[in-house]
Parts: structure tokens; C-alpha cells; sequence
């Protein structure tokens, strides 16, 4: 009975497959059906990318399909489509990381002069604070970074700014780094990641920098936020372990320091701008789902092409490391995450909602502001309304649960 029914399955399939490279007679129309046989594929495994199972067998079939043409493909697809058929898939496991050393030289650079350009109608903190460039070493990299400290040189509470994007800290936006520092009470350290350049243009009379090493979209940049505070604690002299830390960052530096958060208990707090990818499964996915159409994002993961050559178990567990959303119970820190309302319906919001809906379910501490009408950037406008609103959350937020010494 078992072997009648093995063979009517594959007669079915055999039929199936007929039937349908029969009916498109020509190239367009063939396409055409591998492009409906794709997007059934992906909608089957929608569930699964965003709950981080492993789907390595049906993801490395679709990774083997792309050399392949048309008939091939649309004869694959029908194949591993009947295997999806109720399928189940167990979860990967969780992600392990090696410990980011502890003892970590640093050097303080050049001063940063107090008259950098874009300077808003508020910036009159020069008087109380002073910025200057630093270096520190991780694992044989070069790295560098900024630093904001009070002219009296008394400690304050710390907090890391992470920045956006991977073309090094805004120029314009040390000023409000000042502000915050000055009226709140904070020493603000700020690494430029792997990769990158120190800043996103140049500052007379100040060298800008490069990061030695390459951008790894969220796997290395944890380890330069942590590594940076060990450097810093050890050059202030305070006790690294004993030390806690907020941390303020925006998109691609949003995502590196909740990942960050997630691997070291010391962070308290987090104040999140539009982080990019908490959950890049579910960015993959929508990746994956739209590669055959007009609606294909992958120029916003800019190393897309060549993370799809590694082989499936290896991309699914880079996922796993990056993704904040299945490391969420691991999360000491209180988060304020924000986001902009004006492109509701993205990945970044999808993504968001998975992620508070885990960090809740684990009985997390956060607050989550979507602001209407903003884009993913608005926090960098800083006399805008969206931006100015937000200053305020964030105030009563560190306040509440971290706060500065003015």
C-alpha cells in the first residue's frame, strides 16, 4: 500500500509538472510560472523566517535554483513545494559569542574644534563641554571614535551614541550630542564602526580617520560599542565590571547597540531611532519574496550578493546572530524605541512589532513611540517638531531610569 501510494505521488507530480511546461509554450510564460511557483514558495515559509526555524533544506533548494533554467526550476519548485505540505520546522538554536576582551588600550586624539558647521539656533553648550577624536584596539583592528566629556572633568554617568548608516558619526550632529551631555549630565563616547570612515566629513584642522577592518552589518559593530566601553572604563580607571552604561543610537547603529545590550549585562539602557534589522529574518524573507520583481530591496543590505553565496546553515546562523528579536530574553536593559511614522507598512516596522512582542512576552521593560508623519531619519533634523518631541521622551525617559549629573 505504502509503495502504490509513493508511486501515485510521483505519477501526480510527474503529471503536474507536464501540465505546466506545457501550458507555458514560451520563454515569457515559463517565467512567468516560476515567478507564481517563487512566490508560493516564499508565502509557505513566511512563519518560519519570522519565528528563526531551521529551514536549511527548503532554503539552500532555492539558493541551488538561481544557476538553473526555467524548466529546471519550475520543476524544483514543485518538488520541494509538496514537501512544504504541513510541514513543521524546529527552531535554530540560540547564538553563542566569543567574550569581547576586557582590557583594551585607548588614546586620546585631537580636540574637535568648537565651531563645526550646521550649528543650530540652541547650540551654545561649548562652555561646558569639550569633544575630542580617540583610538582604541580590538583583535588587531584600528578603531576610532569620539568623545564628549565636561570641562571640569568630574565623571559623569556614560552613554554611547552608535550612529547610522556606515559612513562614520555626523558632523552636524555633535552638536547635539553636546546638548545632550550638557544639559542631561552625560560623558558620551561614539565609535566609528569597522569599515568606516571616522566621520561623515571632514573637520578643519582634524584628521578624519578610517576604521580598519570591513563592515559586517551587525555582527562585528556589538563587539566595537563593547569594546570601546572596556577601553574607555580602563583609561577613565574605572572598575570594568562594576560599570553600567546607556547607550542612544540611530538605524544601522540602533540595531548594533540593542545587539549589544543583548550580550552585555552592564547596558541599562537603550534610547533606539528607527533600528535597522531586529529581526533580519524577517528582512531576508521580504528580500526573498520580492527577488523576482520590481519590488526587490536588496541595494538597503549592501553586502546582499554576497551573503547569499554562503551556503544555507551558514546564512541562517548569521541571522541568528544578528537578529535582537530571538536574543530579546537576554535583554537587561530598559529600552525606549522610537520610529517614524511615515513609512508604516515597511520591514522595519514589521520587524519592530516582532521584537516588542518578544521582549513582552519575556516580561522586558520597554517603551515604543511611533511618530507620526516622520521618516527614518528624523531624529538627525534636530530643530524639527518629530525630533524636538522626541528629545523631550527621551529626557524623561533617562531621567527615570539612568540618570545624568548636569
Amino acid at each position: 500500500m505504502y509503495i502504490q501510494k509513493f508511486y501515485l505521488k510521483k505519477l501526480i507530480l510527474c503529471y503536474l509538472s507536464s501540465l505546466i511546461l506545457s501550458a507555458y509554450s514560451n520563454e515569457d510564460q515559463l517565467r512567468e510560472a516560476v515567478a507564481n511557483l517563487h512566490s508560493d514558495f516564499a508565502y509557505r515559509l513566511e512563519s518560519s523566517f519570522d519565528e528563526a526555524k531551521d529551514i536549511e533544506v527548503p532554503l539552500q533548494v532555492w539558493l541551488d535554483l538561481r544557476s538553473k533554467n526555467y524548466e529546471q526550476q519550475a520543476t524544483e519548485y514543485l518538488k520541494i513545494l509538496n514537501t512544504l505540505n504541513n510541514k513543521t520546522f524546529k527552531a535554530l538554536p540560540a547564538p553563542t559569542f566569543k567574550e569581547v576582551p576586557k582590557q583594551i588600550p585607548l588614546n586620546i586624539l585631537e580636540e574637535i574644534p568648537v565651531d563645526l558647521p550646521y550649528a543650530p539656533s540652541w547650540s551654545t553648550f561649548d562652555n561646558k563641554v569639550i569633544c575630542h577624536s580617540l583610538s582604541y584596539e580590538l583583535n588587531g583592528l584600528n578603531l576610532y571614535g569620539l568623545s564628549v566629556t565636561h570641562k571640569d572633568k568630574k565623571q559623569r554617568p556614560l552613554l554611547v551614541y552608535v550612529h547610522g548608516a556606515a559612513y562614520g558619526i555626523p558632523v552636524h550632529f555633535i552638536h547635539w550630542l553636546k546638548r545632550l551631555a550638557a544639559e542631561e549630565g552625560y560623558d558620551i563616547i561614539a565609535p566609528s564602526f569597522r569599515g568606516e570612515p571616522q566621520f561623515t566629513s571632514d573637520i578643519k584642522g582634524v584628521k578624519n580617520y578610517n576604521s580598519e577592518g570591513d563592515i559586517e552589518n551587525l555582527l562585528g559593530e556589538p563587539e566595537d560599542i563593547i569594546s570601546l566601553v572596556n577601553a574607555w572604563a580602563g583609561h577613565q580607571k574605572i572598575d570594568i565590571d562594576s560599570l553600567d552604561y546607556g547607550i542612544v543610537g540611530h538605524s544601522f547603529g540602533a540595531g548594533a547597540g540593542l545587539l549589544a545590550c543583548a550580550r552585555d549585562t552592564r547596558a541599562k539602557v537603550m534610547v533606539s531611532y528607527d533600528a535597522w534589522m531586529t529581526n533580519p529574518f524577517r528582512f531576508y524573507w521580504e528580500r526573498l519574496q520580492a527577488s523576482r520583481s520590481t519590488r526587490n530591496k536588496s541595494y538597503l543590505w549592501g553586502s546582499w550578493d554576497e551573503f547569499l553565496e554562503q551556503p544555507a546553515s551558514e546564512q541562517l546562523s548569521g541571522l541568528m546572530k544578528r537578529s535582537v528579536t530571538h536574543q530579546a530574553v537576554n535583554m537587561n536593559a530598559k529600552l525606549l524605541l522610537f520610529m517614524g511614522g511615515g513609512y508604516n507598512g515597511s520591514a522595519y516596522h514589521y520587524s519592530h512589532e516582532q521584537f516588542v512582542g518578544k521582549l513582552r512576552e519575556h516580561k522586558k521593560e520597554v517603551e515604543y513611540f511611533i511618530i507620526p508623519l516622520a521618516g527614518h531619519n528624523f531624529v538627525l533634523y534636530v530643530d524639527s517638531p518629530e525630533a524636538k518631541d522626541a528629545y523631550k521622551i527621551q529626557s524623561n525617559f533617562l531621567q527615570k531610569h539612568y540618570p545624568g549629573k548636569p
